[in-house]
C-alpha cells in the first residue's frame, strides 16, 4: 500500500467517524493499541482536527467538538498521553512513515548541469 493509499483510506475513516475501522487502520500500519480505556470518539475528533486532507468544515466541526466536549487538543495535551500516540499513530501510519522516511534517507542521482 502507498502512503497516498493509506492517507486516502485514512481521510474515509476520519469522516465516517468509525471506531472499529480506526482501531484496524492502526492495527494494520504496525502501531499496538492503548491500554486501558481511551475515549475513541475524542481520538477521532483530535485526528480530524489536525489533518488538513479532508474538508475545512469538518475540521471546523471536530474543533468545535473538542471545545464543548474535552477542551483540549493534540497541541494542548502534555507529550506523554495516551491520546498523543494513538492520535499521531492514526495520523501518521506507522510502517508508512517509517518507509517514507527511509525512502528519503537514500542517496539521490546527481544530475549533471546543463551546459557542464
Amino acid at each position: 500500500m502507498t502512503l497516498k493509499e493509506s492517507i486516502k483510506e485514512r481521510d474515509e475513516i476520519l469522516l465516517s467517524m468509525d471506531v472499529e475501522r480506526a482501531k484496524a487502520f492502526i492495527r494494520k500500519h504496525g502501531a499496538p493499541l492503548p491500554s486501558g480505556r481511551i475515549n475513541w470518539e475524542q481520538v477521532l475528533h483530535m485526528a480530524r482536527f489536525e489533518v488538513t486532507s479532508i474538508p475545512e468544515e469538518d475540521r471546523i466541526d471536530s474543533h468545535i467538538w473538542l471545545a464543548q466536549n474535552v477542551g483540549a487538543s493534540l497541541a494542548t495535551l502534555p507529550p506523554d498521553s495516551k491520546y498523543v500516540r494513538v492520535v499521531l499513530d492514526l495520523i501518521f501510519p506507522r510502517d508508512d512513515y517509517e518507509a517514507t522516511m527511509e525512502a528519503m534517507r537514500q542517496p539521490k542521482p546527481v544530475w549533471p548541469r546543463a551546459g557542464s
